[in-house]
């Protein structure tokens, strides 16, 4: 199995790395490596590599800046992460795309499901849920 890795210097994508089993084809890339808000190369490096799945752990987790950087944190959060969908599709790639719990509001007493109302308190959280949403469909039809 080919598996590429977004985000690979960031924590999640670190432990990811460390942690693959014997046997896959890692390719392990940092955002110096990729930039997933640069459409075309993402788009080249899905292409040359043709992983079967794409893990992606690439994310503007800056919450504190998230409001002085509402740009770029949607471009990064959203836009990108949908773009990857698309990418990852006509290559006939599987995506796994790590989200933020941000996206609930935190008073659940009880386990919370994908398909509950999400309810983002953050700039962060709300360029994260509307590709939260579409990556689950996604997932759930493709």
């Amino acid at each position: 199995m080919r598996a590429m890795i977004l985000g690979a210097g960031g924590m999640l994508g670190h432990d990811l790395v460390s942690s693959a089993p014997e046997g896959v084809e890692l390719h392990a890339l940092t955002r110096a490596e990729l930039d997933i808000t640069d459409t075309a190369s993402l788009a080249a490096r899905v292409s040359d590599e043709k992983p079967d799945v794409i893990l992606n752990t690439a994310a503007y987790t800056a919450v504190d800046r998230a409001e002085a950087e509402r740009d770029l944190c949607f471009r990064v959060n959203a836009e990108a992460v949908g773009e990857l969908v698309r990418i990852a599709a006509r290559a006939r790639a599987r995506v796994v795309h790590f989200s933020t719990d941000y996206v609930f509001n935190g008073r659940r007493a009880s386990p919370t499901r994908r398909t509950i109302r999400r309810i983002p308190s953050t700039r962060m959280a709300r360029a994260s849920s509307p590709v939260s949403r579409r990556s689950g469909r996604a997932a759930r039809t493709g």
